[in-house]
């Protein structure tokens, strides 16, 4: 029986779209899509890792940005957080299960200025726990990673249901027990989600 339902952050919890996020820095179309290359930098997973640092990846990036773009970079590599969108469907479906009486995690790829500002939005209060890779050392979907979440907060697998937008992550936990949901909201809404939820006979609505 599923007791736990952990959740990613982006793409499932929050919405992870750099292009956006940079629409906050600067209007000039040109620049964001320059700036969008941060993101999808090695840097940028090695900053998720916690083997980085913002002040390295800055200095990094910038040898192959425009001069005149470090400064915006350097926002938004410290600052970006702070503008992230929660995707409210999916924060409510968390706060519902919640409310139905399980436990409710985050697993996230990502650096911890998404985990502190997360923990300050309305969402924050329905989540048991966290566990973010930049603080582990290490990515989804390294199996020592699911195997940290379990012996972190005491849960076993089988009782456990993932929500990510990665298939591999899904495959991940799958491999030790824990099933899953590949999330695409852009697709399929939550149609395809509640549907595993009755799969997996996981109380969603209110009674």
């Amino acid at each position: 029986m599923i007791k736990n339902v952990i959740f990613d952050l982006g793409q499932v919890l929050i919405e992870w779209k750099p292009i956006n996020l940079l629409r906050n820095f600067t209007n000039n179309e040109v620049d964001i899509h320059l700036l969008e290359t941060i993101c999808t930098s090695d840097e940028w997973e090695r900053l998720d890792e916690g083997t980085i640092t913002k002040q390295e990846v800055l200095e990094n990036v910038s040898k192959r940005l425009p001069s005149r773009l470090k400064n915006i970079a350097k926002k938004f590599i410290y600052h970006y957080a702070e503008y992230l969108v929660l995707n409210d469907d999916i924060c409510e479906i968390a706060m519902k299960l919640k409310e139905n009486g399980y436990h409710i995690y985050v697993l996230s790829n990502t650096d911890e200025a998404d985990y502190w500002e997360i923990q300050k939005r309305y969402i924050g209060k329905y989540i048991d726990g966290y566990l973010i890779s930049a603080q582990e050392k290490m990515l989804k979907p390294n199996r020592k990673i699911y195997l940290r979440l379990f012996e972190k907060f005491n849960l076993k697998p089988q009782e456990c249901f993932f929500i990510d937008d990665k298939e591999d992550n899904i495959i991940g936990g799958q491999k030790l027990g824990m099933e899953g949901h590949v999330l695409n909201r852009e697709k399929y809404g939550t149609i395809e989600l509640l549907k595993d939820f009755e799969k997996y006979g996981i109380k969603y609505e209110r009674e």
